[in-house]
C-alpha cells in the first residue's frame, strides 16, 4: 500500500552508468511497486548519492542487491545503451576540425553528415516512454532522453562552433531541411521542434555571413 514510506537506492560506486536492466529491476520488488530512476544511461554519478527510490511496497519486498545489480556503472561510458555518447564522440571530431589550430572544414562537413544520418535513423525509433508499467509494478524514468534531445547533442555545439564557416553551416542547413522533410514525408515518430529551431540558426547564421 501507499502507507510504506520510499526506500532510496544509493549509488553503490562513483562512475558512468554504463545499463540500465529493466526485467531485472522489475523482478527486484514486490507487486505494486514503483521505481523511479533519477539519472539515465550517460549520466557520471557519485558514489552514495541517490541512484533511486522504490515506492508502494514494504522495505522487505525490496531486493537492494538486486537493483544494484540492475544497473551498471562503469569507470567510462560505453556505447551499448548510450546513443548519446555515440553522438558525442562525432561532435569531438567535428569541434577539432573547426577549431583554428586544425582548421579542416572538409571534416567538418563530413561529420555533419554523418551525425544527420545517426539523428534520422533515431528519428525512425519510438523512443521508450517516461513510465513503463510491466506486471503490476511501474518504472518512471526521470530525464529520459526525447528526440530533441539527440538533435541538440547532434548539432547545437557544431552550428555554434562554425559561425563563421559559410561551407560548413550551408551543409548543416541542408542536412536539418534533409531531416524535417523526411521526418514529416515518413510520418517518422521523432518530432521536428529542435530540428525546426537548429535550422532556423543556420539560416540567420548564412544570412549574417552572406551580407
Amino acid at each position: 500500500s501507499s502507507d510504506h514510506p520510499a526506500v532510496t537506492v544509493e549509488v553503490p560506486t562513483t562512475g558512468w552508468i554504463q545499463y540500465i536492466d529493466e526485467d531485472e529491476l522489475i523482478d527486484a520488488v514486490g507487486d505494486g511497486a514503483t521505481i523511479e530512476l533519477l539519472h539515465p544511461v550517460g549520466t557520471f554519478v557519485f558514489a552514495e548519492s541517490e541512484l533511486l527510490r522504490v515506492s508502494g511496497v514494504a522495505e522487505d519486498e525490496i531486493s537492494r542487491e538486486r537493483l544494484h545489480h540492475a544497473v551498471v556503472i562503469g569507470a567510462v561510458r560505453t556505447m551499448q545503451q548510450d546513443v548519446s555518447y555515440g553522438i558525442t564522440r562525432l561532435n569531438d571530431i567535428g569541434l577539432r576540425a573547426l577549431s583554428p589550430g586544425v582548421n579542416d572544414p572538409n571534416t567538418a562537413r563530413e561529420v555533419v553528415m554523418r551525425l544527420a544520418q545517426v539523428v534520422l535513423r533515431l528519428q525512425e525509433v519510438e523512443l521508450d516512454p517516461e513510465v513503463v508499467e510491466v506486471n503490476r509494478r511501474r518504472v518512471v524514468r526521470r530525464g529520459a532522453v526525447t528526440h530533441d534531445d539527440y538533435v541538440r547533442a547532434g548539432f547545437d555545439q557544431l552550428r555554434r562552433a562554425a559561425h563563421d564557416d559559410l561551407a560548413t553551416t550551408t551543409t548543416l542547413a541542408r542536412a536539418l531541411t534533409v531531416l524535417r522533410d523526411e521526418t514529416r514525408r515518413r510520418g517518422l515518430p521523432g518530432t521536428t521542434d529542435e530540428i525546426e529551431r537548429q535550422l532556423e540558426a543556420a539560416e540567420a547564421t548564412i544570412e549574417t555571413i552572406s551580407r
